[in-house]
């Protein structure tokens, strides 16, 4: 009988390292609707902390002890102010996550402290909560994230952002309207910059100019989606902020300098190829994590220290197996790689990928993928979601996906074969230990939506005792396949039925409490 694994460790999050939104499995591309999202308290290694425990009760309260009327406010508005800042800090987080609509003055007034403030689209925030952050934060902010907020013009981020010359990190991603004006603001006041995201704003390729040029301690790039990105404006970009070169073959100063210290790149969803890719590349001597989904690339484009990458995401790109292979093999410390949907044009339906000659993934490249991740001995993440030529022919014992997650999938931490209709319940055997000596899979996140998996997988399943996620959304599993493994795996907390018919509508959203899972557990013991 297994053992339940030692108490968690704690970690820092190592600077530049994936955040939430760079998980694969969480991506609105590899993610159906989660309408049917079922879930339970998750399992704890360990006693949370007496804060945590005590930030927990206030936050469950919140709405009494912020009664004006019952006289509650003025006690809690005198110990809020008394928090030390790391505790304001985790504090505010917890609240916003369970009432986005605080205020203005309870978020300026007890909130705006510390080197660190995330605020987001679904907040009540407004142009006053803007301008108080230079006002009541200053000097001491070393990290803004506002993310998704469209209601804020160029020139209101431009403002804030000219009086906060200690940002080392600036997230502003899909915040529509931020556009030159804001990137020149922190060009000029943002010196020490190590890290800016960009994605999804008004940001074009020429308002790039002033970033590239000043900030030359940027570690991380993270540009997906902007305007007019194209393979000429690139070179364009580049020429202009290092001046004719009296060699052609010669790489600008300034132009090395832009680039020593980059270390994540993040170009997904421009209209790039591998030209102008490796005209940034080829001199990112640091460079580890690359992103370049859904562009046009159809080769591998030249990386200057392969043997550094840790992620690697080319999702809907046209790069062909034999060169995906290759560059495996040059990336043995490889944690994170992301090849969903290779060969299908970006936009393109999902009816119409699932027939795309083009596609570039098939068992025999598997097959070649899996013997070059072997050398891969961090590999912990990941994602072939929509390659629909995988599964396509049976002509081993073991088909190429039973291969694959027997000597590679099982030791991830994060799987995603979401949309590969030749995966059957029988591939994921290899889930299971071959010998006691063998350990456990680590797998925590498991994704399986829009496959031909069956109640048989549920044995497989169960031998993932450190699930934590599993998604089997529009498969043919049914209650009786998901009691086992909900009574095996105590460590899962999320579970995603949509579009399941052998489960009940109303069930899908409560499975964990429907009263046929307690008449199992009784017969079970």
């Amino acid at each position: 009988m297994s053992k339940r694994p030692a108490k968690r460790q704690k970690t820092t999050r190592e600077f530049g390292a994936p955040t939430a939104e760079d998980d694969p499995s969480r991506t609105a591309e590899n993610n159906p609707s989660s309408s049917a999202l079922s879930t339970r308290e998750p399992f704890l290694d360990s006693l949370p902390s007496l804060s945590t425990i005590c930030a927990r009760v206030f936050v469950r309260n919140f709405r009494r002890l912020a009664d004006e009327e019952s006289g509650n406010w003025e006690v809690t508005r005198n110990e809020l102010a008394e928090l030390p800042d790391a505790i304001a800090v985790k504090l505010f987080s917890m609240l916003k996550a369970k009432f986005p609509h605080l205020s203005h003055a309870i978020i300026a007034t007890y909130f705006m402290r510390g080197d660190s403030l995330q605020l987001d689209g679904s907040m009540s925030i407004t142009l006053e909560t803007l301008s108080a952050i230079p006002r009541l934060m200053g000097s001491n902010l070393e990290s803004l994230v506002i993310t998704d907020v469209s209601k804020f013009s160029d020139k209101a981020f431009a403002s804030t952002l000219k009086r906060l010359p200690s940002l080392r990190v600036i997230n502003l991603r899909n915040c529509s309207k931020v556009a030159a004006l804001t990137v020149e603001a922190v060009a000029t006041t943002c010196r020490h910059l190590r890290s800016i995201n960009l994605s999804n704003t008004g940001v074009n390729a020429a308002a790039l100019l002033p970033l590239v040029r000043n900030c030359l301690t940027l570690e991380v790039l993270k540009v997906a989606g902007l305007q007019n990105i194209t393979d000429a404006t690139i070179s364009r970009l580049l020429l202009t902020v290092a001046g004719p070169a009296d060699d052609p073959d010669d790489v600008p100063l300034i132009t090395r300098m832009m680039l020593k210290n980059l270390r994540s790149l993040k170009l997904r969803y421009n209209m790039v190829t591998e030209a102008s890719i490796s005209s940034l590349t080829e001199h990112c001597t640091k460079l580890e994590r690359l992103d370049l989904s859904f562009t046009r690339l159809k080769h591998v484009p030249h990386i200057e220290e392969p043997s550094s990458i840790v992620k690697l995401s080319l999702t809907s790109t046209f790069i062909s197996g034999t060169e995906l292979v290759d560059l495996v093999r040059r990336t043995p410390k490889l944690r994170i790689l992301n090849i969903g949907s290779m060969g299908v044009k970006a936009g393109t339906s999902s009816s119409a990928a699932m027939g795309s000659a083009a596609m570039s993934l098939n068992d025999d490249v598997l097959v070649q993928l899996t013997d070059a991740l072997l050398d891969c001995s961090d590999i912990e993440s990941i994602n072939l979601v929509q390659n629909a030529k995988l599964g396509a022919l049976v002509t081993r014992r073991d088909t190429a996906l039973s291969y694959f997650i027997k000597l590679v999938g099982r030791k991830c931490k994060s799987l995603n074969l979401a949309g590969i209709p030749g995966l059957r319940s029988s591939d994921l055997n290899g889930l299971v230990p071959e010998n006691d000596m063998e350990p456990v899979s680590p797998l925590r996140t498991l994704i399986l939506n829009k496959t031909n998996i069956d109640d048989n997988a549920s044995p497989w399943i169960c031998a993932c005792l450190n699930l934590e996620t599993l998604e089997v959304a529009e498969t043919k599993i049914s209650p009786e396949g998901l009691f086992p493994i909900l009574d095996a795996c105590y460590r899962l907390s999320e579970l995603n039925l949509t579009g399941c018919r052998s489960v009940k509508v109303g069930d899908r959203r409560r499975f964990f409490e429907v009263k046929a899972y307690d008449n199992f557990r009784s017969k079970s013991t």
